[in-house]
């Protein structure tokens, strides 16, 4: 009159197995997605009536012409794009135990130290410890001058390198021993 009980008790389980995952599965992921969807709605909402096509902040002219201009990145205002700065990272011609880089024309910020353009430079032409390169700049009379660690690329810019030539700088990298 009753059957397999265990039978019937299995088919069961699966079906509350069944209608636990059709309702209760990625609940949460669900839930999140939707919130950051109309999240991400508003932002533009409120955004469209202060700021342009590409995000510049548009209220001043003069802002719109600086490098450093008002930009809107994964919805934070009054965000300031770090100033760049373009250079030649160059092989010394003397060096002959690292290769030279495939690109040497480089864009990046002006912040950037030269213990950053090490650490670069080492993971660039695979050598290890990095903390071995010298990075040198050649002044007008040929001077060659080694770059500390902490200095920026700003402070190379202004206050090392000869910034009247117009010319675009050029540092060059080799490795030291005796470090």
């Amino acid at each position: 009159m009753f059957g397999d009980v265990d039978a019937l008790e299995s088919h069961q389980d699966k079906e509350i197995e069944s209608w636990n995952k059709r309702n209760n599965m990625n609940n949460a992921y669900t839930t999140r997605r939707n919130l950051e969807i109309s999240k991400q709605a508003n932002i533009r909402r409120k955004g469209r009536s202060k700021v342009g096509e590409k995000g510049v902040d548009i209220e001043g002219s003069e802002a719109s012409k600086l490098t450093s201009a008002k930009i809107i990145r994964g919805g934070i205002r009054n965000l300031e794009e770090s100033p760049l700065i373009d250079f030649v990272l160059r092989l010394h011609p003397q060096e002959k135990r690292v290769q030279r880089l495939h690109r040497e024309c480089i864009r990046t910020a002006e912040e950037i130290t030269i213990g950053h353009l090490k650490r670069f430079l080492g993971k660039k032409v695979v050598y290890e410890p990095y903390f071995q390169f010298q990075i040198c700049i050649t002044l007008l009379g040929g001077k060659l001058v080694v770059l500390d660690d902490d200095i920026t690329l700003r402070d190379v810019r202004d206050d090392i390198s000869d910034k009247r030539s117009g010319k675009i700088m050029v540092l060059q990298y080799r490795v030291n021993i005796q470090n």
